[in-house]
């Protein structure tokens, strides 16, 4: 049996783990907001890191609005899609990573 403290060192104890996108919200079928669960700056993403489906539209430019939220500009409309996938390779936030639209 595992108890708390193995599970919080097993886990990385005290460190602050990935970052993650908790929710995304499709503005007006070409900006989406992103929330994530940490401070994130939009220079340490790629925009076309981030792809929407089923249409396969990337993003273009990534800007910060406030400390923890980012808008994401797509290159084209994604007013029929469902999910934005984000799979960069910053260390620091989770990746593969799938979230559905709000």
């Amino acid at each position: 049996m595992m108890g708390r403290w193995a599970q919080r060192s097993r886990a990385g104890g005290s460190h602050v783990g990935l970052n993650f996108i908790t929710s995304a919200h499709n503005e007006d079928n070409v900006h989406v907001d992103l929330a994530y669960a940490q401070a994130i700056a939009a220079d340490t993403l790629e925009p076309n890191d981030f792809q929407s489906f089923p249409s396969t539209v990337i993003g273009n430019d990534l800007i910060n609005v406030s400390p923890k939220t980012l808008v994401l500009t797509m290159d084209a409309s994604i007013e029929d899609d469902t999910v934005i996938v984000y799979s960069g390779a910053n260390p620091a936030v989770l990746h593969p990573q799938t979230m559905d639209y709000t």
